[in-house]
């Protein structure tokens, strides 16, 4: 039902020379490279970032890629615009998440959230989500108590309380425009707007977070906070709401500066991080601004872009993905991008690897912006999937230990919301299709 007619398409991609190294082999070499991902890191205890630029100089080796390439490949990294720009936010996340956790403003939020919301139960939904805005590694781990805290008291199983903190802990990669992976897809596909994109992701995510909250939240009774427990000074609806506002600012004039008055995304969190200062203590702030300063994730990009130059240069893989768009009925063409950003996702335990692989294919395509955009919502979905259910993401990894819970247990909670997210990304792929084109 969703056959995309690309065949002028053909002459986006260059075929492949006489003698250069075959498809089968081009593709053996990438599932290979990937699989090594788990054991650099699990293994010979590599970063992240080392590993991905190891799979990615092993991916050039294994297809005989000339040196001249390789070499380009690399060097497009930090002389492209747009792969510059991105690495420039990462780093300005990374201090803005500095001053956000220093200075107490997650503190002031959670406060205000607390004093706001009396239900427990939506409590234990919006303390991960408002946490998740914050880009670190293993974020999870910082809205655990709370969610721990609160599933004691509604009688919430250990398990329940886990997948809770990890489903609604991730809703800001979905919709929130300075999160890694946005960042990088504006890098990638400028020519789609960001905004349309998460208004598309924002339909999945509300259907992801209602599954979880139906499956994992118990019927208790007990969720709300007595009135007795409230303090005199923490009863004014206005004086919450003011908090809320003043402490949260930072997270929405980013977004506001570069919506609305289309302020590059790097000016935008430059001028959300001087608003931060200025509403802070300054206490210790150089150390704070040091502190800030996180390499791994800007290396963890790179890496990325790194890979994703690579997989441009395999002229005989991009060849194979322009045949399953153009010979393929579209139920194929969908199982087949699922089946891809899955696995990577799942080896690698970042949603970046399907990304870094599987966009700049789809940007090769004459495909019109909205088909580009629909199919960009449906391998978004699943790339994320594959990273979220991966026993390599650090957050499920931190929440299982916070939670002193097994990783059996978690995935036996995990297969019970598979089957909503999987027919939730088909059935809005379907939807989002008749509505759009």
């Amino acid at each position: 039902m969703y056959i995309v007619n690309i065949h002028k398409s053909r002459k986006l991609i260059r075929r492949p020379k006489k003698g250069r190294i075959g498809l089968l082999w081009q593709f053996l070499a990438v599932i290979f490279s990937f699989c090594v991902l788990p054991l650099l890191t699990k293994i010979l205890r590599l970063k992240l970032w080392m590993a991905l630029l190891a799979a990615a100089l092993l991916l050039n080796i294994l297809t005989f890629m000339e040196t001249s390439r390789i070499f380009m490949a690399m060097i497009s990294v930090v002389t492209s615009h747009n792969s510059a720009h991105t690495m420039i936010c990462v780093f300005l996340m990374g201090i803005l998440g500095s001053l956000l956790k220093k200075y107490g403003f997650l503190d002031h939020i959670v406060h205000a959230l607390k004093n706001l919301i009396h239900s427990k139960k939506l409590l234990m939904c919006c303390i991960p989500a408002a946490i998740g805005v914050l880009t670190v590694p293993g974020g999870a781990y910082l809205s655990a108590p709370f969610v721990d805290e609160l599933g004691k008291d509604i009688g919430a199983p250990p398990v329940s309380r886990a997948s809770i903190n990890l489903s609604f802990r991730h809703i800001s990669m979905f919709v929130y425009p300075f999160s890694t992976s946005m960042l990088y897809f504006s890098a990638t596909v400028p020519e789609i707007s960001l905004y349309s994109l998460i208004g598309l992701n924002a339909g999945f995510i509300i259907l992801m977070q209602v599954a979880s909250f139906i499956l994992y939240m118990p019927r208790s009774q007990a969720v709300r906070y007595a009135p007795e427990t409230l303090k005199a000074d923490e009863s004014s609806t206005w004086g919450n709401v003011r908090e809320l506002l003043i402490y949260s600012s930072p997270i929405y004039t980013v977004v506001l500066a570069a919506s609305i008055f289309k302020l590059p995304a790097a000016v935008a969190l430059t001028l959300s991080c001087l608003m931060s200062i200025g509403l802070s203590s300054r206490k210790d702030l150089t150390k704070t601004l040091r502190g800030g300063v996180v390499l791994e994730p800007i290396l963890m990009m790179a890496g990325v872009f790194f890979l994703q130059n690579t997989i441009k240069n395999l002229e005989q893989i991009n060849v194979l993905f322009l045949h399953i768009f153009t010979n393929s009925s579209g139920i194929v063409v969908l199982l087949a991008m699922m089946a891809g950003s899955f696995v990577l996702g799942l080896i690698t335990g970042i949603s970046l690897a399907p990304l870094g692989v599987f966009l700049p294919m789809l940007v090769s395509l004459q495909l019109s912006s909205t088909q580009l955009l629909v199919y960009c919502f449906f391998l978004w979905t699943w790339s994320f999937l594959g990273y979220y259910f991966s026993p390599l993401h650090l957050c499920q990894i931190v929440t299982v230990q916070y939670m002193k819970v097994s990783v059996g247990e978690l995935y036996r909670s995990h297969l019970r919301l598979f089957p909503w997210v999987l027919l939730a990304s088909f059935t809005l792929f379907g939807v989002y299709w008749q509505l759009l084109m």
